[in-house]
């Protein structure tokens, strides 16, 4: 089906006899076939390292920022589930020896020197509310992202080959609460400049590490080339799509429309998994919750590309041929040609309300918009252009038209 978008005919098709015999001579290997199968390839091509990308990007700027890593910590601190799992953690890591029971038996009567196990023992319960309400003040939750911060430096000095801190033979990566459990040491009276019990959470473990490093030193040469790569070969394919342009955007429309849905099926399934191996020490909810904030910008991005590809799907739809299509067209033809600039800047409107509706998390890089509005806007002035040629009578306007194929 001729794609009435473009303006253009196929090669050979509506021209003489005498006007196609040259066309194929001058060119003979571009014919409209190949340039199908060039075009259709480079948009294959485009969807598999928009996928690779996506994952990049996320590894990059959420899993090895360290400012993004405090950032997610802390809106970690502020889910119920992980709050009451790490009060249940410090208490762990306070009451793990005699330390608590003997700074009892300090306080007691030395008549009452045996009661002081059984009181530790019952006080561990309350000891978890006193550790819930404590992780909710600003002075901890400081205390917290410091750890945090330190843990996630150590981590990415290690993976980027700087760092000897942990080997990767017999060392690993660890997020240190002893200043958690001593500050909750203090809030229970039991005295104040005494080390509790170190408590650690393994980040990475040391046969990981090497696996950690190939990874990302992989990462550092591919993701500043894989974005670019996407959109040089879409417009490359659109490029060579003439007379066809219209089913090739709606063909990168269901991939990118794909890629998006497979981020969300990698995200859910990838964090099943995820959960399950932990779930022992956490907890199957704080395990859910934990890896649902520490993808957020993996999930943005999913959706982003699940919105584009509608977005694609939709203006292929409007450009096309049916009779529904004819009908909006028909509909916003005076809109369009009369006041373009009132057009662009409704659409613009709400391609930024759409950005500023986003998650909080999302990134929102100037390029990276600056992309989404580019792509809008040639959508809106290639249909603009197509309602113009309908309007002057052109050979897709709908009373020329031939029916649209069955």
């Amino acid at each position: 089906m001729a794609d009435p978008a473009d303006g253009e005919r196929r090669d050979g098709v509506g021209a003489s006899p005498g006007a196609a015999g040259p066309r194929a001579t001058s060119s003979p290997w571009l014919t409209e076939r190949r340039r199908r199968v060039v075009a259709y390839g480079l948009v294959v091509l485009a969807c598999v390292l928009a996928l690779a990308a996506s994952l990049t990007f996320w590894v990059q700027k959420q899993v090895l920022d360290t400012d993004r890593w405090v950032d997610t910590s802390s809106e970690l601190l502020e889910q119920p589930e992980v709050r009451d799992a790490l009060a249940v953690r410090l208490v762990e890591g306070l009451y793990d020896g005699p330390a608590v029971a003997q700074r009892l038996e300090a306080r007691l009567p030395p008549a009452l020197d045996g009661l002081a196990p059984p009181i530790a023992a019952g006080l561990q319960e309350a000891a978890v509310g006193t550790a819930q309400r404590l992780l909710a003040r600003p002075a901890v939750l400081s205390l917290w992202e410091e750890a945090n911060r330190a843990a996630h430096a150590r981590l990415v000095d290690v993976i980027e080959g700087g760092g000897d801190t942990v080997s990767t033979e017999g060392g690993r990566v660890v997020l240190d609460l002893s200043p958690l459990v001593a500050r909750l040491q203090e809030e229970l009276g039991l005295g104040a400049g005494v080390i509790p019990q170190a408590t650690e959470i393994t980040i990475v473990e040391s046969d990981q590490l090497g696996a950690a490093q190939d990874a990302v030193h992989a990462l550092d040469v591919l993701s500043p080339l894989l974005a670019v790569a996407v959109v040089a070969l879409l417009l490359i394919g659109a490029y060579l799509a003439r007379g066809f342009r219209r089913e090739l955007v709606r063909a990168a429309a269901l991939g990118l429309l794909a890629v998006g849905l497979v981020l969300l099926v990698v995200r859910r399934l990838v964090g099943d998994a995820v959960v399950a191996a932990v779930a022992s020490d956490t907890g199957e909810s704080t395990g859910h919750t934990v890896w649902s904030v520490a993808t957020s910008i993996l999930g943005d991005l999913a959706l982003g590309l699940v919105a584009l590809g509608i977005a694609g799907l939709v203006w292929a739809w409007l450009s096309g041929a049916t009779r529904s299509a004819r009908w909006v067209r028909r509909r916003i033809a005076p809109a369009m040609g009369a006041h373009p600039a009132l057009v662009y800047g409704v659409v613009l409107i709400g391609a930024l309300l759409l950005l500023a509706w986003g998650p909080t998390g999302a990134p929102r890089r100037l390029v990276g918009t600056l992309v989404i509005i580019a792509l809008v806007c040639a959508g809106v002035e290639a249909l603009r252009r197509q309602i113009g040629r309908e309007g002057a009578g052109g050979a897709s306007t709908p009373a020329a038209a031939a029916p649209p194929a069955a």
